[in-house]
């Protein structure tokens, strides 16, 4: 129960923060009235804070107990899949998927291998093993383990970064859009 808490507190802040602007959109721009852009703002919210609360109360209950297959294999996972179903699920919404917040961080450079929810995945990965790394109840053999996984990870990353994908051609041409 206290996972699906955890969760859903985490969607309410990651969503309330992050679509605040279905408010503006409904109000400002759509001409509805505010009370009902307040409503249907507060229940996407609600909705979207649902696909972190199931995340949070299925890996504590139907999941492995806690240790490196919960918290690197289970979890990252159930999060990313509920991410891609977030994206697609009842006309879907993709805003605010975890990849997204790796963009200008190492990790961003799996996105050309991988996309948005890969992404997400292996900063998932990563806090797993970093949780396993940092667990106290876990044995020596598992921390070493987890040590050894998220090193080899990052030095993949790392040498990612080293690709370049493309290769300027000619001058520059400059463009602008004007939205009105």
């Amino acid at each position: 129960r206290r996972a699906a808490v955890r969760g859903g507190l985490f969607g309410l802040g990651l969503f309330g923060f992050g679509i605040y602007w279905v408010y503006i959109s409904l109000h400002d721009y759509g001409n509805a009235p505010a009370p009902f852009a307040a409503l249907a703002t507060f229940l996407v919210i609600l909705l979207m804070a649902l696909y972190p609360t199931a995340a949070g109360w299925l890996v504590v209950r139907w999941g492995p107990p806690p240790g490196l297959l919960r918290w690197v294999l289970v979890f990252p996972a159930l999060w990313t899949l509920l991410d891609w179903m977030r994206s697609w699920l009842f006309t879907g919404f993709p805003w605010l998927a975890l990849g997204y917040s790796q963009i200008d961080a190492p990790l961003g450079q799996l996105a050309p291998y991988l996309g948005v929810f890969g992404v997400g995945w292996a900063t998932l990965l990563s806090v797993g093993l970093l949780r396993v790394l940092l667990d106290s109840y876990v044995g020596y053999a598992m921390r070493t383990l987890s040590l050894m996984l998220l090193g080899i990870l990052w030095l993949g990353i790392w040498g990612l970064g080293h690709i370049h994908w493309v290769e300027p051609t000619g001058s520059p041409l400059r463009v602008a859009i004007i939205q009105g």
